[in-house]
Parts: structure tokens; sequence; C-alpha cells
């Protein structure tokens, strides 16, 4: 059985692998129509912001721990 998307479908692809003890997910959103456009532009900022405190957040700490600064 084949499903046709339509115009108004959302398509979500989430994808994860976990081989000997290394995880990787990736994701993406595809739509038709322009109706979601805002949010798929929200998402990908709070995503990147995410992705920028997760790399930020080890370096800004390892920075106050070796100038004997504490995080809140």
């Amino acid at each position: 059985m084949a499903l046709v998307l339509q115009k108004e479908d959302v398509l979500k692809v989430d994808i994860g692998v976990h081989v000997r003890g290394r995880i990787l997910d990736s994701a993406f959103t595809l739509t038709f129509e322009p109706t979601y456009d805002n949010l798929l532009e929200a998402v990908k900022a709070a995503t990147n912001a995410g992705i920028q405190v997760f790399i930020l957040g080890p370096l800004v700490a390892q920075s106050c721990s070796s100038h004997h600064a504490s995080m809140l």
C-alpha cells in the first residue's frame, strides 16, 4: 500500500541509530504548503540555540572552572 502525500500534509522523518556505543539521531520535516513555514523556522532556530548551548556550555563551564568561578 502506497501513501500519497497531499499538499496540506506534513512529513516528519526521524531516524536514530545505536551501533557499538555510538548514537546518531537525525530528523527533518517537509511541507508543501507555506502555512507551516513560521513554525518550521521557529523550530530550526530553537534547535540551533540548543546546539549552541550544548557546544558552548561546557566551554563556559571549563572557563569558569579555570578561573575558580561557579556557574549558577
